[in-house]
């Protein structure tokens, strides 16, 4: 399967008055017949005011990032059971 990518903007028009931004990308690959392993990819960008009142810092940009890897299995197509580990 191709990478999957994902765009999120939001604004905060209440409390901060400040943007949030998350960028990711994200890949499918089946290991099996009815088995597949996950693995995606994200940052997330900040305004100055949304890194104060968050996370205590006082420049904005990047804000966290995140990994994760997973393994997911559907017998028979009808439902899914799967793990994952994020770092």
């Amino acid at each position: 399967m191709p990478p999957s990518p994902t765009i999120g903007l939001c604004y905060d028009f209440d409390q901060l008055e400040n943007f949030h931004a998350d960028f990711g990308v994200s890949w499918s690959r089946e290991i099996a017949t009815d088995a597949s392993f996950d693995i995606a990819v994200s940052v997330t960008s900040v305004g100055d005011d949304f890194a104060a009142f968050y996370g205590g810092g006082t420049d904005g940009g990047f804000h966290n990032g995140l990994v994760t890897v997973g393994v997911s299995r559907a017998p028979a197509g009808k439902w899914a059971i799967g793990g994952y580990l994020p770092y």
